[in-house]
């Protein structure tokens, strides 16, 4: 760790030739890029959006306003806000969309109340469908519903562009089951895409398909019509959780880990200065992995480890793989890409800022 001797902790490292590894063997699972609408609140930056871009990725899909700006500023063309703002966030939205006319940019909707919500206008729009995740979205059983919706969006002169389906709920369902259960879901998105087809409702593309089960999408036939496209995100970079589920035979590789310093030692003890503003616990616990140690105790600033290794000292640099990448690298304002004898620190895309989007 040489070349990061001089860096601040925590900090956060991703190891760009790895992610280009990543990004390949998306691609060559999903066979031809337009088949990826990847999403990129695992990316946060304009460098890895630049490299989905240089990979020949064209579809994205996006949770805020900021992630959608600097998408479109670095020359994304096709742009699905997959999350359904209300307020002022529509407005900057809009502004983004005429500033960026050369591009698509669609919407998320689920109901006629949220679509009310974003006044006169022409929008592109997505249908929100709910496949069992109960967050958002009109449940897909649930036609009649989704059907007046699409008479809705079309009324108001908006343009329906498809259907989206996220699957986030089976990430923790054993393989097996959620294989079923993809395949479920999939002729259910199928019968309800076949339904708007016959109502006179163009569907032109389902988007499906999160990290943990866009394999399981892949395995399928869709006999629906429109064009089906999975969105993984967390891909790029990996972590501990898909790096289990996918095998270390997978082809995938943890692309991106937090940096963090040893600030005392005690017997086997070693606490280092990554707490949970590095490294979060939504995916559980243990919520990372560290060679050589065992987690004991995670608080705001501290992480305390016990020694299972070698002996450390105070000072020496720890890589931490976290369980959930998405939440360990929200918390960085600041990325350090190394790529191969260069290491470059590049601008985190956060979830606000003060800029005019």
């Amino acid at each position: 760790m040489t070349a990061l001797a001089a860096t601040r902790t925590p900090a956060f490292v991703i190891d760009a030739a790895l992610a280009r590894a990543n990004v390949a063997e998306v691609l060559r699972r999903v066979g031809t890029p337009s088949r990826w609408r990847a999403h990129v609140k695992t990316a946060r930056s304009a460098w890895g959006y630049r490299l989905l871009l240089e990979a020949g990725v064209t579809r994205f899909k996006c949770s805020t306003v900021e992630e959608l700006g600097v998408l479109l500023e670095v020359g994304a063309r096709d742009v699905l806000l997959a999350f359904p703002v209300v307020g002022p966030a529509q407005a900057a939205v809009l502004a983004l969309a005429g500033q960026h006319r050369e591009a698509e940019v669609s919407v998320l909707v689920d109901s006629v109340a949220a679509l009310d919500t974003w006044g006169p206008g022409t929008l592109e729009v997505f249908l929100d469908i709910d496949t069992g995740m109960h967050r958002t979205g009109v449940p897909v059983a649930d036609g009649e519903r989704v059907r007046g919706l699409a008479a809705e969006v079309t009324r108001r002169g908006h343009r329906l562009r498809g259907l989206h389906a996220y699957d986030g709920h089976l990430a923790d369902v054993d393989p097996r089951t959620k294989h079923a259960r993809v395949g479920d879901d999939l002729r259910r998105l199928a019968r309800l895409a076949g339904e708007l087809e016959a109502a006179g409702f163009g569907i032109g593309e389902v988007i499906v398909g999160s990290t943990h089960t866009f394999v399981d999408v892949l395995d399928q036939v869709w006999t629906g019509p429109g064009e089906l496209t999975v969105g993984p995100g967390t891909v790029l970079y990996n972590d501990v959780r898909a790096l289990g589920r996918f095998g270390n035979d997978s082809g995938f590789r943890i692309a991106a880990e937090a940096l963090t310093r040893v600030i005392s030692v005690e017997g086997d003890r070693v606490t280092t200065d990554a707490g949970l503003t590095a490294v979060q616990v939504d995916a559980g616990r243990p919520h990372l992995r560290v060679e050589g140690f065992e987690v004991t105790s995670v608080s705001q600033e501290h992480l305390v480890l016990r020694r299972t290794g070698s002996p450390a000292v105070v000072g020496d640099l720890l890589r931490l793989r976290p369980a959930h990448v998405d939440t360990a690298i929200v918390q960085f304002d600041r990325l350090l890409v190394v790529d191969g004898a260069e290491t470059t620190e590049v601008p985190a895309v956060g979830r606000w800022s003060r800029r005019a989007f």
